[in-house]
């Protein structure tokens, strides 16, 4: 967008080059201009041109309508990705605790399978025992027989 019937005296920089005090008046007028035109959208640039076809004009450059939308959306896009970013954390934290309670519960089912081992073991050795014992005793039975039948015979 541009502004005409400004005051040509305006220089490139956009200085009044007759007046003493030109740097406070342009950037006044700069001023002037930015709040006059800046209720119809976002300014971004002031410029004053040298050339003669282009003497007591200013060009606005302003924020367009697509570059708001653009901005926007790249706006919502970025919370929507943080947001599933937020979700992905929250699940790799809930699948981190479920590996965390899978491992502890198999660590419990191992020991629980060394105690059920340990105590079929125990088991075994106790009835190993018993029947040693068993053994013994029926050997015993048998000599006392033995010597009994003897006994008797002799």
């Amino acid at each position: 967008m541009y502004v005409k019937n400004l005051n040509e005296k305006l220089t490139k920089t956009g200085e009044f080059s007759s007046d003493l005090f030109s740097h406070s008046l342009c950037a006044d007028l700069k001023k002037n201009l930015y709040f006059l035109f800046s209720q119809f959208g976002n300014i971004l640039d002031i410029h004053a041109d040298k050339s003669q076809k282009l003497r007591g004009q200013v060009t606005l450059q302003r924020r367009r309508k697509e570059e708001k939308k653009k901005k926007e959306k790249k706006k919502k896009e970025k919370k929507r990705r943080k947001k599933e970013e937020k979700k992905e954390e929250k699940r790799r934290r809930k699948r981190r605790r479920r590996k965390g309670k899978r491992k502890k519960k198999k660590k419990e089912d191992e020991d629980e399978k060394k105690k059920q081992g340990s105590r079929r073991n125990e088991e075994k050795e106790a009835k190993a025992k018993q029947e040693e014992k068993e053994a013994r005793e029926s050997r015993k039975r048998e000599r006392r027989r033995e010597e009994e039948r003897n006994a008797r015979r002799g």
